[in-house]
């Protein structure tokens, strides 16, 4: 099985004081691009940061042209100043039939503990305050014509000191 890779992003994207949805990323999915046997793997890679003196929850979600295939809202994240890092990986594809797409995915996000060095502490306890979790969603778009995959994101609240940074990103295409 080949793959290549099609998209990659270096620059960050950080958006705080918004409690709208915001882009993470966001491309042109060329038409034919999946065909039916090949599927599109995206990993995502950042920082989030909530010290704005109170809870915050955080909302992503993943949309292929004019379909939401995922929207979902964290568990209250605690106050801290520790940054947390994060990482979202899916894979897109159609499902034998070219207006057919399956989305598979998982998110994870460390604890508020913070490590010796670096970010990540992997001796703490998960609990409310990680998240480590599957997801699956479904379209109907007609993937012989061009559409955009989008990934969004939303803090709770308004606030300057929450923030979500995405540090990297890749999309392979995986298939022949």
């Amino acid at each position: 099985m080949s793959s290549r890779v099609v998209y990659r992003v270096t620059a960050d994207a950080t958006f705080a004081s918004s409690a709208a949805l915001n882009n993470l990323w966001s491309q042109s999915i060329p038409a034919r691009l999946f065909g039916t046997s090949r599927l599109l793997r995206v990993q995502m890679f950042g920082t989030y940061n909530n010290n704005s003196g109170g809870t915050s929850t955080l909302r992503f979600q993943v949309i292929y042209g004019a379909t939401t295939l995922w929207d979902d809202t964290s568990a209250a994240n605690a106050n801290s100043a520790v940054v947390r890092p994060w990482m979202i990986t899916f894979s897109l594809f159609n499902d034998a039939a070219t207006n057919a797409q399956v989305l598979h995915g998982h998110v994870e996000f460390q604890t508020v503990a913070a490590a010796t060095t670096g970010l990540g502490d992997i001796g703490a306890t998960a609990g409310a305050n990680s998240l480590n979790q599957n997801f699956r969603g479904t379209a109907a778009e007609d993937s012989t014509a061009a559409k955009t995959l989008t990934v969004k994101a939303a803090h709770s609240a308004n606030n300057a000191n929450t923030t979500i940074t995405m540090e990297y990103l890749i999309a392979e295409l995986i298939g022949q």
